[in-house]
């Protein structure tokens, strides 16, 4: 027998299918020199007055690493570096007003909501000429304020017609003094707006924690209570039927992990049964009000949860059958193909159209 028979046919070549990463948790923001460019005129004194007398607390955004978040050529040399070719933009910069970036700041009172929404359509405006530098590879996500629902629908059409991919909402604190719960009807105009401009509605971790005072514990229970008030807004929506009111609206939820995702459901889908019967031990329920789907059903249509950077497993953004990974995560191989899949830094070749990102 020929060496060729006794091995069989020859060698394959080399593979040449590949993974294309995209970032579903980048994020990014103006300068302030930038930022007051983009204020309404009328605001300028009183940005002006802010700027002087604030200081910015975070490392990141002190010295020279803070260009990252604004300079185009800088962010796409880290970014092709880390292997990836597009990526998910939330903010991450101080807005104008703002104490705090926006993704950990408490949404603003009654008072403080003229200049802060102020702030953030100045941010938005800067994201979407930001994005506009590179459109197939940035999909930008809107902010807005529930205080003004008139304003918010407003502006998700604006960032509709701006380019920008997605609406960012903030978690409701439940001892803020103005707004009320998200699950509200009140806010049904905003997921109206959004279902039908196929506007994704986003909700990252680290808005919607109550006040814990100046104690020397505050900031640990801050961080410990960080993911249950990331994860809550899920049970909102669900079981508050917006989902039911609004079949095509689109929910993801960023950093707050997976593996929580199933057994939530399971408790879920157990009330649900509960409520359709009217009671759960002492506590009785409307059974009118039931969903007519169980929750574990209902997070097959529109829900999406990307993984977490601190590695929990559980759902991920999935774009056909490649990758999604963090900012400097590795991919894990997808289980449908061979392990040995050979993987190659990515090509600029390679740049999808981002238009489908969020929608898994």
């Amino acid at each position: 027998m020929s060496s060729t028979s006794a091995v069989g046919a020859e060698a394959p070549s080399a593979p040449t299918d590949h993974y294309t990463i995209i970032s579903a948790d980048c994020h990014g923001g103006g300068s302030p020199d930038q930022y007051r460019e983009y204020l309404d005129a009328r605001h300028r004194d009183a940005f002006d007055a802010w700027r002087s007398g604030y200081r910015n607390p975070y490392r990141d955004l002190q010295g020279d690493s803070r260009t990252r978040n604004w300079d185009d050529a800088r962010r796409w040399r880290d970014l092709e570096k880390d292997g990836q070719v597009a990526e998910v933009l939330f903010p991450n910069t101080v807005p104008p007003f703002f104490p705090t970036g926006i993704v950990i700041a408490r949404p603003p009172t009654a008072e403080e909501y003229e200049l802060r929404w102020a702030g953030l359509r100045a941010h938005n405006r800067w994201l979407a000429d930001f994005c506009a530098q590179a459109p197939n590879r940035r999909a930008g996500i809107a902010q807005v304020c529930l205080n003004d629902v008139d304003d918010a629908v407003r502006e998700i059409h604006w960032a509709k017609e701006a380019g920008l991919r997605g609406v960012l909402i903030p978690n409701i604190p439940p001892d803020h003094p103005d707004l009320l719960p998200v699950y509200d009807p009140g806010y049904d105009p905003i997921w109206a707006a959004c279902q039908d401009l196929d506007l994704p509605v986003n909700s990252h971790s680290g808005t919607g924690l109550p006040d814990y005072g100046k104690y020397p514990v505050s900031q640990v229970l801050w961080v410990i209570e960080t993911p249950f008030f990331g994860h809550r807004v899920l049970w909102f929506m669900i079981m508050s039927g917006v989902f039911e009111r609004f079949p095509r609206l689109k929910f993801v939820m960023t950093e707050t992990g997976a593996g929580w995702v199933p057994q939530t459901l399971r408790q879920l889908d157990g009330l649900h049964m509960a409520v359709k019967a009217g009671r759960t031990g002492e506590v009785g329920f409307d059974s009118s009000t039931a969903l007519a789907l169980k929750p574990r059903l209902r997070r097959r249509r529109p829900v999406r949860a990307p993984p977490d950077p601190r590695g929990q497993r559980g759902g991920g953004l999935r774009l056909r059958s490649r990758a999604a990974r963090p900012a400097g995560g590795r991919p894990r191989a997808d289980r449908r193909r061979d392990q040995r899949t050979l993987r190659r830094r990515p090509r600029r070749g390679d740049e999808p159209l981002l238009l489908s990102a969020l929608n898994g």
